[in-house]
């Protein structure tokens, strides 16, 4: 039996998460910064790779999304390998961009499943939300944008929309959040991973909030120079998670 079998089917049982201060919330961000500080060219060289393979992966019509989606938790554990690497006194290297490929490929693909049909099933409810609200059909016209002067109600469904949409979709990333750190570093099976991840969300809703707001503003700051701000904020945000994931489930570090 291979080890990403024997994860999914016998994975530890997942750390017991605690509620931390609001203040928190900044404080990952904080720590997200410092381990850029300490490899920045392996960090821009990580994600300007990850952002060529996204690019590269939408350019492939149907299959290309559908891949990202599913492969992107495993980019996410090895860079969850990374940060717990840096942390301990080692090196970031470029392979672990790979590394969960090397190991607990299948619990965190299962991660992406999850996503991209969690992420479905989102776009399904809200259409058919505004379907009920603005007519058969009218609420995907909504969502897809309709601005012409006669289209007050289309532009209301598509505000409407894009609010149920954001409020379907939230408990998704909350279990997706820190389920591939759960399943690298705490050795947790993809729906215990899952179930701990949206249950540690919950219970620090005001630092995630808080963590939000400030990450919104440093967003919008890193996209106005063609995005080439998100060269920093992405490995910040990476760290940002790891940093969130040793707080909530491991106070001791």
């Amino acid at each position: 039996m291979n080890e990403d079998t024997r994860l999914v089917s016998e994975g530890a049982p997942p750390p017991a998460p605690r509620r931390c201060a609001t203040e928190r919330g900044w404080a990952w961000l904080a720590a997200g910064w410092q381990f850029f500080r300490r490899a920045p060219g392996v960090w821009i060289g990580l994600v300007a790779a990850l952002f060529a393979i996204n690019i590269a992966g939408s350019l492939v019509p149907v299959i290309g999304p559908l891949a990202l989606t599913i492969l992107g938790p495993v980019f996410v554990g090895g860079i969850m390998l990374g940060c717990d690497e840096l942390a301990r006194g080692g090196t970031l290297r470029f392979a672990h961009l790979f590394a969960g490929f090397r190991s607990h490929t299948g619990p965190l693909a299962l991660v992406g499943v999850f996503t991209l049909l969690a992420s479905f099933v989102a776009i399904l409810v809200v259409g058919v939300l505004l379907s009920l609200l603005f007519g058969l059909g009218g609420g995907f016209e909504a969502f897809a944008g309709d601005a012409s002067p006669g289209a007050v109600l289309p532009v209301a469904g598509g505000l409407l929309g894009a609010l149920v949409f954001v409020l379907v979709l939230a408990p998704v990333y909350m279990a997706v959040w820190f389920a591939p750190a759960l399943v690298v570093l705490a050795g947790c099976a993809p729906v215990a991973a899952l179930k701990a991840s949206f249950g540690a969300c919950t219970r620090n809703l005001g630092a995630l909030t808080l963590y939000g707001v400030v990450l919104v503003f440093f967003a919008v700051l890193a996209s106005i120079p063609l995005a080439l701000g998100w060269l920093i904020l992405g490995p910040v945000l990476s760290a940002s998670v790891y940093a969130a994931y040793s707080d909530i489930f491991t106070p001791s570090h």
